[in-house]
């Protein structure tokens, strides 16, 4: 599966995780071909191993933040191509609080 130091599509280094959810991870990468930092989402093995629909669902979900384009939405620079080992989605990275961090401070 995924780890650090990996490369994804000879472009995207995986630095370290900086999140978990119920159906993935996050990690904070670096796009070499930018320079800028970039968040990572992975789908964890277990869910994409044991329900193709959840898999469906991330892939979905890649395909339609791609198409949209707002301020308050974090841009999709690239997806997983469809022969590689695993899904992910490459994001721009939005430093700062956690929603649930931010949830409980207010």
């Amino acid at each position: 599966m995924i780890h650090e130091g990996m490369l994804l599509q000879d472009r995207y280094e995986v630095q370290q995780a900086i999140g978990n959810g119920a159906m993935g991870s996050v990690y904070r990468g670096l796009d070499h071909a930018t320079q800028t930092v970039v968040a990572i989402k992975v789908i964890r093995d277990e869910v994409s191993l044991g329900d193709a629909t959840l898999v469906r669902r991330f892939l979905k979900e890649s395909r339609v933040l791609s198409q949209l384009n707002h301020p308050h939405i974090v841009k999709v620079l690239a997806t997983a191509p469809d022969d590689a080992p695993f899904p992910y989605i490459i994001m721009e990275y939005v430093g700062g609080a956690t929603l649930a961090a931010h949830i409980q401070h207010n």
